[in-house]
């Protein structure tokens, strides 16, 4: 009995011993069976892909991008991956891009997207500043236009009209600063607004009453304290003007009253024409065109080649006299016995009837004066086309640019003359070639005087056959064949030229058109002139009729109209930008009537 229940008790833990075996047996090939057929364990990388379709032109950010795993193995070449998020953030796609799909590489162009802060030149300031609301507007302001900047205080709070209670204006508006960069209008700085143009040609309308702009620390510390104490008000301005206002302030009694003109600047070439007026350091021509630029006293053609120096006068109405030096070229303005030059200062002297430089050289041995006028000297071709006009020594086209430099030629071969006191040729000189002696012969071949030498002074008089000095008469050099040479290299451009002085459209005021009786144009008038586009004169007015060159009548009455071109005008008005809505970020402006500088009542 004992026996047997011994057997019992070993068959019951060698079964649960085999149990346990066959249970850990069961569990491997489980397992085993499960490593058998589990998918393998694949190596992924982390890309970008856009979120939503991304159209070309648009800028990739973290709004439509994002990052997503891909197995290794089906990575392209030259994908965006994750690693490289903020590396093509802020850049530009070039091609379109599906939701979902990877980036190429190719599909992103350029570098980073610079922030705003990035476009601030070193040592300056942006400054945002807020303008007031407009009405209406004849313009409109981008980002990298400029602008002046004017603020509106009350008059007590500045400096003007101190002690003055009686009739004092109530307010006074002042430039605070000039040619000033806008880098923005409200949010819109110039790279936005080139991208919102290339993608909404028609500029849909965004609102904005804020522009920022590109100052020094302290012209942000003026704007800063202009805001605070009055109103400030933008001045949109000719991105090549570089001038300054003329006026100091303008108080609100100039709104009510006419506006004298502003005076105009006129510039001359070393030989008395006129080039055209100075704004700032552009020299424009009638019809508005820039023709030249001012570099301290010289002239600098389009072309940035160099004219020679130039003579800059007020045109206040009244005729200029200018000295001339021994080769007829214009030293300055005379005032009494003083020459004064561009900058004011005295460039020579006139002593014991001799013009003398600062330092006692002799630039002409007697006072010859010019009265300046509006002419320039129209250069002709042997076609009698006109190819530009002189500057100095050059010939330069309508847009200001060099075309050649006048030269003479064969000189020697032409004989001294003599002219009288109404400019009449008496006769050339010719020297005797037995006693030497210089005798003049008119066009007969009789000889009518002589030229005698003083051998002590080399001063040289006209005699008539009695001795007598022939009061008025001057020698006239030769002057040879006027030729067109190419300043660089000698090379002859044109012969068989001619000069012509000939009228200059009047700069201080708009263009008049003169019109047939059609209503056609028939020229501009200068004076009593009326000139074609060359600068020839077609017709005059004469008696409240136009009569043509013939003598022929082509209209019983003068009928003109004003043509814009014209240099300044009688009443003045001052454009600003004072915010509110805007089209694409662009500023609407306003104008407003303005006095000249320091007038008031």
């Amino acid at each position: 009995m004992q026996h047997g229940a011994r057997n019992f008790i070993l068959a019951a833990i060698f079964a649960a011993i085999a149990a346990g075996l066959a249970a850990v047996w069961l569990k491997q090939r489980e397992r085993a069976i499960i490593l058998q057929y589990a998918p393998k364990k694949v190596a992924r990388t982390n890309v970008i892909v856009p979120k939503r379709f991304i159209a070309a032109g648009e800028y990739l950010s973290a709004e439509n991008l994002a990052g997503r795993p891909i197995p290794a193995e089906f990575v392209p070449d030259n994908v965006v991956l994750a690693k490289d998020f903020r590396t093509v953030t802020g850049r530009l796609a070039t091609m379109d891009l599906a939701a979902g799909k990877v980036v190429p590489w190719a599909a992103v162009l350029g570098e980073r997207q610079r922030e705003f802060s990035d476009t601030i030149a070193l040592g300056r300031r942006a400054k945002t500043i807020r303008v007031g609301a407009i009405e209406s507007f004849d313009g409109m302001l981008r980002p990298s236009d400029r602008i002046d900047l004017y603020g509106t205080f009350a008059t007590a709070a500045t400096p003007y009209f101190e002690g003055q209670d009686e009739n004092r204006p109530p307010q006074v508006l002042v430039p605070v600063l000039q040619n000033v960069h806008v880098m923005a209008t409200g949010k819109r700085s110039a790279d936005l607004d080139a991208r919102a143009v290339a993608q909404d040609p028609f500029n849909r309308e965004s609102a904005y009453s804020t522009i920022t702009v590109s100052v020094t620390p302290k012209e942000a510390a003026k704007l800063t304290l202009a805001e605070r104490t009055g109103e400030l008000t933008a001045v949109l301005r000719n991105s090549e003007d570089a001038g300054a206002t003329s006026f100091e302030y303008a108080t609100t009694f100039d709104v009510f009253r006419d506006s004298e003109a502003d005076s105009t600047e006129l510039v001359y070439d070393p030989a008395g024409n006129l080039v055209g007026r100075l704004v700032g350091d552009k020299v424009v021509n009638a019809q508005g065109q820039v023709v030249a630029s001012m570099a301290g006293d010289r002239l600098v053609s389009t072309d940035g080649k160099d004219l020679g120096a130039a003579l800059v006068v007020k045109d206040e109405g009244d005729p200029v006299s200018v000295v001339l030096d021994r080769n007829g070229e214009v030293i300055g303005v005379r005032r009494g016995n003083v020459v004064y030059g561009n900058d004011g200062e005295v460039k020579a002297r006139i002593v014991d009837g001799r013009v003398l430089a600062l330092n006692g050289t002799e630039l002409n041995d007697h006072v010859e004066t010019a009265v300046l006028k509006h002419e320039q000297t129209a250069v002709l071709d042997a076609s009698g086309k006109v190819i530009g006009h002189r500057v100095g020594d050059k010939v330069v086209n309508e847009d200001g640019k060099i075309v050649g430099t006048l030269a003479r030629r064969n000189v020697s071969d032409q004989p001294v003359t003599v002219t009288g006191a109404n400019g009449e040729t008496i006769g050339k000189v010719v020297t005797d070639p037995v006693t030497g002696e210089a005798r003049i012969v008119d066009d007969q071949g009789r000889t009518v005087g002589i030229v005698e030498t003083d051998p002590e002074t080399g001063e040289q008089r006209i005699l008539d056959l009695n001795g007598q000095v022939i009061e008025g008469s001057q020698l006239q050099a030769p002057v040879g064949d006027i030729v067109l040479v190419d300043p660089e290299t000698g090379q002859v451009l044109a012969e068989g030229l001619a000069a012509e002085r000939r009228p200059v459209g009047d700069l201080t005021a708009p263009t008049q058109v003169v019109l047939d009786e059609q209503g056609n144009p028939l020229g501009t008038r200068v004076g009593n002139n009326v000139i074609d586009s060359s600068g020839r004169v077609i017709a005059e007015i004469r008696n409240g009729k136009v009569i043509g060159k013939n003598g022929n009548v082509i209209t019983d009455s003068v009928t003109t109209r004003s043509e814009a071109g014209g240099t300044s005008f009688t009443r003045k008005f001052m454009e600003y930008i004072a915010g509110g809505s805007s089209n694409g970020g662009i500023a609407e402006v306003r104008k407003i009537p303005l006095n000249a500088a320091g007038d008031q009542k």
